[in-house]
This record gives structure tokens, C-alpha cells and sequence, in this order.
């Protein structure tokens, strides 16, 4: 759920802004700046229209905003083929966030069939180019054994280079490696670094972790105080077990 949050918010981000992930040619760049105008003046139909246009001369941008009005249904029906489509075209030019979008379809089977190694594969693709959440993906995908044989180390890796980029379910993530000793060697303070790094960034499970390791004294010393502290935060985010703790 709080993956999707995220993922939705820079969806958001790339079409309602011009910010391009694409090396984009000139051509089509006039054709999507009147597209851009449109959508800052909130007619969406119109917008449609005008990065159909760039996008049809190969502008990647304008594909890659083409795969998320069909994914949304903004300024034409949601048609999850169609994203697709468009997204590919966007991605085999090289644009990462369609090559991440490329990946999410084939994960959730929208649009296409399920299919976990094709998605690890575009995720990859992405995930070289220093997308942060194509580089969490990668580690959900070798954590799970999804498309690709399970390797909690090579889970670490991925997310860690998310975490340095201040991912906080990332960072989360992190926690939980250490803190088990799933390919790494279980280092409670090193697990308790990275949860307070997500826990200070409004994780709710972190936040609860941070204050189960202050009470237990794993990793940092006991602290009653600020156990209860981060138990308090978690519990008004609806954490049931700090809520229980809390009382």
C-alpha cells in the first residue's frame, strides 16, 4: 500500500510537470510545450491531443505522458493496453521511469500478463539508471525470489542503493535485513540506524521498531523515555501493537 502511495505520487510528479526522464529530440518538442500549456490550464482533452501529436513523431516524454493518461483515464478512456503500449515505446528509448512503469504493468499483470521476469528485467533496466523505486523493486524481487532466484544479498544491495537515496521503505527495509541477518550479518545497531532513519521520516513500522529496540536495549541503549517516544508516533499512526504498548 505505501509502495502504490508513492508510486502514485510521481506519477503524479511526471505529468503534471515538465520534468523529463528522456533524452527527447526536437522534434516534437513544440507539440508537447503547447501539450504541457494544456494541462496546466487543466484541460486534459486538449493536452491528449497535443502529446499524441509530439509522441507520434517519437518524443519520449510526450509517450511516456501518453501511457499515464491511459493508465488514469485522463482525457481519454483507461485503457491499460494502450499504457502499455505507449510506455514501451517511451521505455525502448531509454526514458526510466517507463521502464519502471513497463516493469509495474508486467508485475501487476495489467495490460499484459503477469509476468515477474519480464518485470525484474524492466526494472533492472531502470534500476541502472538510478531509479530509486526500480532499485526497491529490484529488492522486493530477489528478497521474494520474484523472476529471479532469492538472494538476500543481492536484495541488500539494491536496497541499500535505494536507502542512500533516502527511500524510507528502503531504509525500512534495511532495518529488517540486519535486524534478521538475511544476507547480511544480524547487527542489531546497524539495524537500528536504518530503522530510525525511516522511522524519522514518519515510518510507522519503523517507528514501532525503533521503540521495541529502545525498550529491549538491541542496538542502542535502553531508553525508556524515547521508547516511548517512537511508540506514542506509531500508535497515532495506527500501529495496533503500539497502540496496545501505549495503552
Amino acid at each position: 500500500m505505501k509502495q502504490t502511495l508513492i508510486t502514485t505520487f510521481i506519477l503524479f510528479v511526471v505529468f503534471f510537470t515538465g520534468i523529463s526522464l528522456a533524452d527527447n529530440s526536437s522534434e516534437g518538442n513544440e507539440a508537447f510545450e503547447r501539450g504541457m500549456v494544456y494541462v496546466r490550464n487543466k484541460d486534459i482533452p486538449q493536452a491528449f491531443e497535443w502529446f499524441k501529436k509530439a509522441a507520434d513523431q517519437g518524443h519520449a516524454d510526450s509517450q511516456t505522458k501518453l501511457g499515464i493518461m491511459y493508465y488514469f483515464g485522463k482525457g481519454v478512456d483507461k485503457d491499460y493496453k494502450q499504457a502499455v503500449e505507449w510506455y514501451k515505446k517511451a521505455a525502448d528509448q531509454g526514458d526510466a521511469y517507463a521502464q519502471y512503469q513497463v516493469g509495474r504493468m508486467y508485475y501487476r499483470g495489467k495490460g499484459v500478463d503477469k509476468d515477474y521476469k519480464k518485470a525484474f528485467e524492466w526494472y533492472k533496466k531502470a534500476a541502472d539508471q538510478g531509479l530509486v523505486d526500480a532499485q526497491f523493486k529490484l529488492g522486493v524481487m530477489y528478497h521474494l525470489g520474484y523472476g529471479v532466484d532469492k538472494d538476500y544479498k543481492q536484495a541488500v544491495e539494491w536496497y541499500k542503493k535505494a536507502a542512500d537515496q533516502g527511500l524510507v521503505y528502503a531504509q525500512d527495509m534495511l532495518g529488517v535485513m540486519y535486524y534478521r541477518g538475511d544476507g547480511v550479518d544480524k547487527d542489531y545497531k546497524k539495524a537500528f540506524e536504518w530503522y530510525k532513519k525511516a522511522a524519522d521520516q514518519g515510518d510507522t513500522d519503523a517507528q514501532y521498531q525503533v521503540g521495541r529496540m529502545y525498550h529491549l536495549g538491541y542496538g542502542v541503549d535502553k531508553n525508556g523515555k524515547k521508547s516511548f517516544l517512537y511508540m506514542y508516533k506509531a500508535a497515532k499512526q495506527n500501529k495496533a501493537e503500539a497502540q496496545y504498548l501505549v495503552g
